[in-house]
């Protein structure tokens, strides 16, 4: 696929955006099983911001009973797309995940058992840890279709300079850890 965007809304600059993505698809190396690969890249041009870069990929083995993923993708600190939007620019992101997932047979009480585990973390572009989340979950579904699930988690966040929520709340530079369980 191909994307090219030209214009600012705002009318307060020349903004242009041109990338390119590209999905790889096969369910015929591994036995039926798929593969999956995605790759992005684009680049923007701003007479205000400058020029800059995302890209990214994913590489996706999501199958049962066993699945595994991992996701890669860069924005620079000047990547800055007028007819669009960046969450957080400047930043390295890395996602990996794996999971079991087994359906069992129907003389079972249980249709299907399942265990996850997740990490998730972001730098910034000297690698420095910005933002990270790694976590687990397991669940069961009854042959009634009740589901069951506990999660855990342990969520970091680096603050480099304080900032107002509002209600004119300040949180303080520093860093965070936090941790989550649930039970659904």
């Amino acid at each position: 696929g191909l994307v090219f965007t030209n214009g600012d809304p705002t009318g307060e600059t020349e903004n242009t955006v041109a990338g390119a993505d590209f999905q790889f698809r096969n369910s015929t190396w591994f036995g039926g099983d798929t593969l999956k690969a995605d790759f992005y890249y684009e680049r923007s041009f701003s007479d205000v911001y400058g020029d800059d870069d995302s890209f990214g990929a994913t590489i996706d083995f999501p199958n049962e009973p066993f699945a595994v993923g991992f996701q890669f993708k860069e924005v620079g600190m000047s990547f800055s797309p007028a007819l669009g939007f960046v969450n957080r620019p400047g930043i390295r992101s890395y996602d990996g995940h794996v999971a079991l997932h087994q359906t069992l047979d129907e003389s079972s009480s249980l249709r299907w058992v399942e265990g996850s585990s997740w990490v998730s973390f972001v730098t910034d572009l000297n690698d420095r840890l910005e933002s990270r989340e790694a976590g687990g979950s397991i669940g069961v579904m009854t042959q009634d279709m009740e589901t069951m699930f506990f999660t855990a988690m342990n969520q970091f966040e680096n603050v480099p300079w304080p900032f107002e929520l509002p209600g004119n709340v300040i949180v303080p530079a520093g860093q965070y850890e936090w941790n989550n369980a649930t039970v659904h």
